[in-house]
C-alpha cells in the first residue's frame, strides 16, 4: 500500500541516485542510459498524475490555506531545478546543469524573499530589529577583505597591490562579496528557523531547500574565489599595466603577450595568462654576452585557471 501511494516519490528519489552515479562514472552510453531514464520518470509522471498534482499543491495550497503560496511555488520550481541540475550533470549536459544549478539558487534566494510577506507583521517587525546586524558588519568585513585581498596579492605578486588602484578595487570587491554574501546566507539562515518555531510541513521543505542552498552556495563560493580572483586580477592588469618595457632606453619585445608594472625601470612585475595557467614574474633588465639587453626571467608564481564543472 506504502509503495502504491508513494510509487511517483519513489520513481524521483532511484531517478536521483542513478542520475548521481552517471554523474560519478564514465560510462560510454551515458547518454543513452540517461534518455532511458528521463523517459520513465515522464512515464511515471503521466501514470501518476494524482500525485503529481497532489505535490504541487502541496507547495502552491499548504495546509488547504484560503490563499496560495509564492514562496511555496517557487520552492516547488526549485526542487525541480535542483534535480534537473543533477540529471543534466549526470547526462553529461554540462552547460545545462550549470544553467540548472544557477536557477536553483535564484529560485531559493526569491523564495526567501516572498517568504517575508507571507510572515505576519510580529515578526516582520522581530527582522527589522535585526538590521543592526549588517550595519556593523560591513566596515568589519571590508577591513578583513582588505588585509586578506593585499595579502594575497603580495603573495602572488610580490607588489603591494595599493599601487594599482584598479586592480585593488576589483580584487577587494570580489573577496567582499564573498564573505559577506557567506555571512548574510548564515544570518538569513538563523533568522528563518528563530522567527517562525512552529513550522508547518510547508514551511519545513522549504527550510530545508533553503539549508540545501546555501550550503552549496557557500562551497560554490569558496570554489569560485579563485575564478573570480584570476577575473578580477586579469581585467585589472589588462586595463591597467602596460604592454611595452624599456631596458636601458631600449623596447623589449613582447613575445609573451606580458602585461608589465613599471616604466624604463630595472625590474618590472610582469603578468601573462593563458586558458590553462596565469603568471607573475620579475624581469630584470641586464647586456649579455653579445652586449645585447635582455630581460632576466624569475618566476614569482604559477596559479591553475580553475573552472566549474570539468567536462
Amino acid at each position: 500500500m506504502f509503495f502504491k501511494k508513494y510509487n511517483f516519490d519513489m520513481t524521483i528519489l532511484v531517478f536521483v541516485i542513478l542520475s548521481v552515479m552517471l554523474a560519478k562514472f564514465n560510462l560510454p552510453c551515458k547518454k543513452i542510459l540517461s534518455l532511458v531514464l528521463v523517459s520513465f520518470l515522464i512515464y511515471q509522471a503521466f501514470r501518476c498524475r494524482s500525485r503529481v498534482k497532489t505535490q504541487f499543491m502541496f507547495f502552491f495550497k499548504p495546509d488547504n490555506q484560503k490563499g496560495n503560496s509564492i514562496s511555496g511555488l517557487i520552492t516547488y520550481f526549485a526542487i525541480l531545478s535542483f534535480i534537473a541540475s543533477i540529471y543534466f550533470l549526470g547526462a553529461g549536459f554540462i552547460l545545462s546543469a550549470r544553467w540548472s544549478l544557477l536557477s536553483f539558487f535564484l529560485f531559493s534566494l526569491f523564495m526567501v524573499f516572498f517568504s517575508f510577506f507571507e510572515f505576519d507583521d510580529s515578526v516582520t517587525k522581530k527582522i527589522k530589529d535585526t538590521r543592526w546586524i549588517f550595519a556593523a558588519s560591513i566596515p568589519l568585513i571590508y577591513s578583513l577583505v582588505s588585509t586578506l585581498s593585499s595579502s594575497v596579492f603580495l603573495q602572488i605578486a610580490s607588489i603591494d597591490i595599493s599601487l594599482s588602484p584598479w586592480l585593488s578595487f576589483l580584487l577587494k570587491m570580489v573577496f567582499f562579496i564573498v564573505v559577506f554574501s557567506m555571512f548574510f546566507q548564515l544570518v538569513v539562515c538563523v533568522l528563518f528557523f528563530y522567527m517562525d518555531n512552529n513550522l508547518n510541513k510547508c514551511n519545513g521543505i522549504k527550510y530545508l531547500v533553503f539549508l540545501c542552498a546555501v550550503a552549496l552556495i557557500m562551497n560554490a563560493l569558496i570554489l569560485w574565489v579563485g575564478n573570480l580572483a584570476y577575473y578580477s586580477i586579469d581585467n585589472g592588469v589588462k586595463f591597467e599595466w602596460r604592454t611595452t618595457a624599456f631596458c636601458h632606453g631600449n623596447v623589449m619585445k613582447n613575445e609573451g603577450n606580458y602585461y608589465y608594472f613599471g616604466f624604463n625601470t630595472e625590474k618590472y612585475i610582469a603578468y601573462h595568462s593563458d586558458d590553462k595557467f596565469w603568471y607573475f614574474d620579475e624581469l630584470t633588465c641586464y647586456e649579455n654576452d653579445k652586449n645585447e639587453y635582455d630581460f632576466k626571467k624569475i618566476n614569482i608564481s604559477t596559479n591553475k585557471v580553475t573552472r566549474w564543472f570539468h567536462n
